[in-house]
């Protein structure tokens, strides 16, 4: 016992030395890692916890038309100083030979595929899309995004997106495949910035790559929301493409896994031409992510949590805050003549995603879905997938969300003329039919009950 104080005695005499090798050791082994990482391809990501006043009925800061338009316009201009790019076209390559990232798509229901080459911002930097021209064409004139987030080259049409396209070429749309940057078949990594300030490398691929964007640009040689643009602009060129193109609607809708989710989301927000928004697994709040990642190591994805978008530190005068906190984002998807978003979680996939496992005290789909209807324009609601666990676009999802809210055209006025009284009256009971906050093209969506009837869900888990 003596001698085990006698050492204690010793240490505690030393502890001031001690303490500061131990802590130069950790400061130089924190200096090392963190310059490997830069060099291995490993970025920092903001960390926990991430800024929020944990209040989610102060997370959203306009409640008439006119806040919702001038905080849409004020996103907008963060990321795109000249406006949201509706002119901007893509280059295209029309009728390419079956490409191998579209490996789950079913051919036999393809006419042809079409290439478009997004170059972001004149920067040189290039997102591939592919337009897929269905074989059967009762719908081929409206437009159907199918994102696939981060998806690699090989599995490009997994987790349930190669069945959602396929489904939608099947009922006759037509399908534009996307990915994120740096991912899967987008390959291109090199940025040249404006007015000769010289080319930024992005050597990682993947969320990895997204980290390293976020890192050499955000903020820094680009206005801060410029680098959102490598992410959501190929969105806003593929849609410009489309509607360029002779005899197509503009009502677009809009679906995405994870990352494609999380694009989804963003892109509704933004450009008001996406009528239908079907985002999954892709987001939550800062104060659910908190409670979701307790750890400090465990991060989200830069364009998930970037701060000076997403921070949630409002105060009780509504000052403070990011741009667009994520409910903001979420109500401007939802908000808009004829517009719909309803956004689909799995109730029990990994916590280090998006499940549906929160406590009901921190639930916010309510909130959203009140602030739209009081909007009077659109409609916002949620879906849960219960008991899945896997992080996918399930066949329930496709079939009982996604594929009932896509449109039914409305019928033209030569066909009103050509079929007379017969068509006319039709077109009187469908529009009977529609209600506030009616979907997308003018078709109704709607959630089987137990009882075999049908509601409008809002904020309740479905069950199936």
């Amino acid at each position: 016992m003596c001698r085990s104080n006698h050492k204690s005695e010793i240490i505690n005499q030393k502890s001031p030395f001690l303490r500061r090798c131990a802590r130069d050791g950790i400061l130089g082994l924190l200096g090392i890692m963190l310059f490997a990482g830069s060099a291995w391809g490993w970025y920092p990501r903001p960390s926990t916890p991430y800024p929020t006043n944990n209040d989610r009925n102060n997370q959203i800061r306009f409640d008439t038309p006119a806040g919702a338009d001038a905080k849409r316009q004020q996103l907008t201009d963060w990321i795109w100083s000249d406006g949201l790019p509706t002119a901007t076209l893509p280059g295209v390559t029309n009728n390419i030979s079956f490409p191998a990232g579209l490996n789950g798509i079913n051919e036999s229901l393809v006419s042809r595929v079409d290439k478009l080459d997004a170059n972001v911002s004149g920067m040189d930097f290039h997102a591939i899309s592919y337009l897929i021209h269905p074989k059967n064409t009762a719908h081929v004139n409206r437009l159907a995004i199918v994102h696939q987030g981060h998806s690699d080259y090989y599995h490009s049409m997994s987790y349930g997106i190669g069945n959602t396209a396929n489904r939608l070429l099947q009922e006759g749309y037509s399908v534009i495949a996307m990915q994120m940057p740096r991912c899967g078949w987008n390959t291109d990594s090199t940025i040249v910035l404006p007015e000769g300030e010289g080319t930024v490398h992005i050597g990682c691929d993947g969320s990895r790559g997204h980290d390293e964007m976020f890192h050499k640009i955000g903020g820094s040689t680009l206005p801060d929301g410029a680098v959102f643009r490598f992410f959501l602009e190929p969105v806003v060129q593929s849609i410009n493409h489309f509607q360029n193109l002779p005899g197509n609607s503009e009502d677009v809708g809009m679906t995405g896994l994870s990352g494609g989710g999380w694009t989804t989301h963003m892109a509704a927000a933004l450009d008001t031409r996406i009528k239908l928004s079907v985002p999954v697994a892709g987001s939550a709040p800062l104060y659910i992510s908190n409670w979701y990642y307790p750890n400090p190591t465990e991060l989200r994805d830069s364009e998930q949590v970037h701060f000076p978008l997403y921070s949630e530190d409002i105060a009780a005068d509504g000052s403070g805050g990011g741009v667009a906190t994520w409910m903001e984002c979420y109500a401007l998807g939802g908000y808009g003549d004829d517009r719909q978003q309803i956004m689909v979680l799995n109730e029990l996939e990994a916590s280090s995603l998006f499940p549906h496992t929160y406590p009901s005290d921190m639930a916010y789909e309510g909130i959203v879905s009140d602030v739209v209807d009081d909007l009077g324009q659109g409609d916002w609601d949620q879906r849960v997938d219960a008991g899945q666990t896997t992080h996918q676009i399930s066949s329930w999802t496709i079939e009982n969300v996604i594929v009932p809210a896509m449109p039914v055209p409305e019928p033209s006025t030569c066909v009103l003329a050509a079929t007379g009284l017969l068509c006319s009256g039709l077109y009187v009971w469908r529009k009977g039919k529609q209600r506030k906050g009616r979907r997308w093209g003018g078709s109704l969506t709607a959630t089987p009950t137990w009882d075999g009837g049908w509601r409008k869900c809002r904020g309740r888990r479905v069950r199936h």
